[in-house]
């Protein structure tokens, strides 16, 4: 047939309605039992984290800690001197911040609406001296102290928070925002950051496709590489981006005494979310598989975050080749295959890298 197209050692030939392949590019999958998972790194961050401050303008500030002291929660922080809206004062004062008008404490206002304090607010503006006392919201470390005094590059990078704190962030951005003028703090911010570093948790992204998959409560394995070591623990928190196509996922290590004080902030590691039930792949050589992103894997990352789609030519009971859609989930470095989930039992496997137009034709063995 003069139209076939024949590579040069003559093991593929393709015609108008038929594939003449060699016997060794035909394989007969054999079934191995998998547990479906997906595969996440990153360097281990606190799981509390805290960043104390105050919207309104530092006139002066006292502080009462240092940076590397440990405080507990309700612990005082600072003491500022401040100006503040007169309408303002009753909606301030919270758990972890005190207000004071010449040695007076203002309490809370509770039975007021916010509202209410906006509309009153338009109508006083006179600015009272106040003396705000920060209070440490949590327990654990001060890691880094803020002022007008800290150059801009420092700033910039005591803003960088952890993940579980920048939506709160953001939203104190927008609060400072929306204030008058005059109680906008111009150069003058104080921000003390607290850390709890005994308690460390893994944060990724996974497709939001696999949002199904996961739940609160769901078992994590930990992989420390500093350590070597395994850890458990559990998913503490899922949070959708519909925006970006992503799930950020938030799992806590759960480590006991003698290994938490091995365990530092900044540790790479990984973690291993097993979901679904045990299913069957088949191992494959590279050449077998089509379409497929698979150069991120190797022998120190062997398992994707989320499996990696991609095609493989399977004959079917008729011999005739099929474009079929698989998912590759784990890589072999010691012997270069992958294995591939999608394949039924017992299939018979082209690995030649056909044209793509061969769907549908006669396979012949030779």
């Amino acid at each position: 047939d003069s139209s076939s197209n024949s590579n040069p050692e003559a093991l593929v030939q393709v015609f108008e309605n038929e594939v003449k392949v060699d016997n060794s590019l035909v394989q007969t999958s054999t079934p191995e039992r998998y547990q479906p998972t997906y595969n996440l790194e990153g360097a281990l961050i606190p799981v509390d984290s805290a960043e104390v401050a105050t919207p309104y303008p530092v006139i002066s500030a006292s502080l009462e800690v240092k940076e590397g002291e440990q405080v507990e929660q309700g612990q005082i922080l600072a003491k500022i001197e401040s100006e503040v809206s007169e309408s303002k004062l009753p909606f301030i004062s919270n758990k972890f911040v005190e207000v004071y008008v010449d040695g007076v404490e203002v309490k809370s206002n509770k039975n007021s609406s916010s509202s209410t304090a906006e509309a009153s607010s338009k109508e006083e503006d006179n600015l009272v001296a106040v003396t705000l006392v920060l209070k440490s919201p949590i327990k654990g470390t001060v890691t880094k102290i803020t002022d007008s005094n800290t150059s801009n590059e420092d700033s910039a990078t005591s803003n960088n928070s952890a993940p579980n704190d920048s939506a709160d962030n953001e939203n104190e951005k927008n609060k400072e925002a929306d204030k008058p003028d005059s109680e906008q703090s111009e150069g003058s911010d104080l921000m003390i950051t607290v850390t709890n570093p005994q308690k460390l948790q893994l944060v990724g992204e996974l497709p939001l496709s696999t949002q199904s998959q996961l739940s609160v409560g769901t078992p994590v394995y930990f992989t420390v590489y500093e350590l070597q070591k395994e850890f458990t623990g559990q998913i503490s928190h899922i949070l959708a981006d519909p925006k970006s196509d992503t799930l950020i996922v938030r799992a806590p290590l759960v480590a006991g005494e003698n290994s938490k004080a091995l365990l530092k902030s900044g540790m790479q590691a990984s973690m291993t979310i097993e979901y679904g039930q045990i299913e069957l792949g088949v191992r494959l050589p590279r050449s077998a598989i089509h379409e497929a992103e698979l150069d991120g894997l190797t022998k120190k990352r062997p398992r994707p975050n989320s499996p990696i789609q991609g095609y493989v030519w399977v004959v079917d009971q008729t011999q005739t080749l099929v474009y079929t859609p698989i998912e590759v989930v784990q890589y072999f470095a010691d012997s270069d295959q992958f294995l591939v989930s999608g394949i039924s039992n017992e299939s018979l496997v082209c690995l030649a890298d056909l044209p793509r137009n061969s769907d549908g034709k006669t396979l012949s063995v030779h």
